[in-house]
């Protein structure tokens, strides 16, 4: 990527974080009683914004002018994109690059400030299923955020890659799930269990265990996709384990290498029929509409429950575990009606603006729930430490560590959940907690790591980023003191690259050529080059 380029990607960013900021201060404004100062500090962001967007623009202009075939250009060409259209993709770029999620309802919302009577035209226009950065195959819809239910998008990753000026890989094992799912395609080519795994490996540091229920679980539901006359069960898999061990993620590549439509929901959303909240309804509809309402790729589907431990009854012993009651009960009644369903069945919601129905067969969908369970722990221990009298309290101990060995359905009925539930998971595993080691591996080994990502981002700026080994295993001690598990590496590597970070923007281009970061000093990076 040559300079001119990266400055054109450099302005993209500046445009999603203003954009995001805009989102902040205009909320605050609304709820909150303001003064002139801060009314005046909203202006000052939305003309920053207006600044950037009509410098892109102008930057476009001239590089097409210059003849220059950069990606991005091609693709407003190609699909001959209006101003609005360009601004989402100018502000998606900026938040793919951040690693943050997409929300472009925030530009119509920008673009819609002063005439908010034209903010339904536009919103459908820019946004549903019929507009050209969706039937392009750009962006596509990922999911919903659960405070403004207001739709999450991300790129299709050849659409990404190709924008960032990269060569689409022809052996990647891991692509967008854009590829057609076809009724009679033959299931001879479908990998195994073991190569299933392989995949998963390169991509996930640690949970061998779950890597092998979820490698088994992804091949019977391929053959159930690829084979439609043969009735072959997928067996519902609970993932149990604190947060940051991989258990959204591991989802996540295992749908992408499936080529299936996948719903990622919190069972937090959910509350019983006839009270405010989304109904276990809206789940199936949601894959529906991913699949672009398409009943037979729906069906095949996978649909991600994470927080399940959220809807456990109140426990009835050792402490009250679950927190949603009677409520969080008849959430698990309704869960269970639509996992026993066998057969098409009409699904329906009205939320008082729109009716959504789709019709399914939810018995054909692959359902993964997960949750950290918190205090699950407490619950072995005491019934460990019942059945064990007369054992020291050392060998107590030792036992109740290997958790997974010593989790009984029991221990999950006393957390607050129906036997009946519970029984249509097939495949329970515990993920272990990640250790200093697996985290630095996460880092540094793993397929498309997070080094990797901070030593592209700097390299299109012409500087070439080196993290001794012993930083990075640094870092990982870090983390794992936080309890914060993979997720917290991202803000201690920010912490330790924010210098730099900070001076990455098209006026200032002199950062080192070289920037190698070192243990010799905890808080000072050293330069060289």
């Amino acid at each position: 990527m040559d300079k001119e380029y990266s400055t054109l990607f450099s302005k993209f960013i500046k445009v999603s974080e203003l954009l995001d900021k805009w989102k902040i201060d205009k909320n605050q404004n609304m709820h909150l009683e303001v003064n002139q100062s801060d009314t005046h500090s909203l202006s000052k962001v939305k003309k920053k914004i207006e600044t950037q967007l009509s410098e892109i623009e102008e930057m476009i202009e001239s590089l097409t002018n210059q003849q220059k075939d950069y990606p991005i250009i091609k693709l407003i060409k190609k699909h001959q994109l209006d101003n609005i259209e360009r601004a989402i993709l100018y502000y998606a770029v900026g938040r793919q690059f951040l690693n943050q999620p997409i929300e472009p309802i925030v530009v119509i919302n920008f673009f819609t400030d002063n005439t908010p009577e034209e903010f339904p035209q536009l919103k459908f226009k820019y946004l549903e299923e019929s507009s050209k950065l969706v039937t392009g195959k750009i962006l596509f819809p990922e999911g919903r955020n659960s405070f403004f239910d207001n739709k999450l998008y991300r790129f299709y990753s050849h659409s990404y890659r190709n924008i960032c000026g990269l060569k689409t890989d022809q052996q990647q094992n891991i692509e967008d799930n854009e590829e057609e799912i076809s009724e009679d395609t033959n299931i001879s080519n479908i990998l195994s269990p073991k190569q299933i795994y392989s995949i998963l490996n390169q991509w996930v540091i640690g949970q061998q265990k779950a890597k092998e229920v979820l490698s088994v679980a992804a091949y019977k539901h391929y053959l159930s996709i690829k084979n439609p006359t043969t009735e072959i069960k997928t067996g519902n898999v609970l993932l149990i384990g604190p947060t940051g061990v991989g258990k959204t993620f591991l989802v996540r590549v295992l749908a992408k290498y499936l080529k299936v439509p996948i719903v990622f929901t919190s069972a937090n959303e959910y509350s019983e029929t006839g009270y405010v909240g989304r109904s276990v309804n809206d789940m199936i509809i949601d894959l529906y509409e991913k699949a672009g309402k398409n009943q037979f790729k729906a069906e095949h589907g996978i649909i991600f429950i994470d927080e399940i431990d959220k809807i456990a009854a109140h426990g009835s012993g050792y402490g009250d575990y679950g927190t949603r009651d009677v409520s969080g009960r008849s959430v698990q009644e309704e869960l269970l009606d639509l996992l026993d369903t066998k057969g098409p069945k009409l699904y329906t919601t009205n939320h008082g603006f729109d009716e959504r129905k789709a019709l399914l067969d939810a018995s054909k969908i692959l359902f993964i729930a997960a949750g950290a369970f918190d205090n699950l722990d407490n619950i072995i221990k005491h019934r460990i430490g019942r059945t064990h009298i007369g054992f020291s309290q050392q060998t107590s101990k030792d036992v109740f560590e290997k958790k997974e060995a010593s989790l009984l359905i029991t221990d999950l009925e006393q957390y607050g959940f129906i036997p009946e539930f519970l029984g249509r998971f097939s495949n329970i595993v515990v993920l272990s907690e990640l250790t200093v080691d697996d985290l630095f591996h996460i880092m540094k080994d793993s397929k498309d790591s997070i080094l990797l990502e901070y030593q592209r981002l700097f390299r299109m700026f012409g500087t070439e980023l080196h993290i001794t080994d012993n930083k990075l295993r640094e870092i990982a001690y870090e983390a794992k003191e936080l309890g914060t598990g993979a997720r917290g590496l991202r803000s201690i590597m920010e912490k330790n690259l924010e210098k730099f970070l900070f001076n990455i923007n098209e006026e200032n281009m002199n950062i080192p050529k070289k920037i190698v970061i070192d243990t010799q000093q905890v808080k000072e990076i050293s330069i060289s080059g």
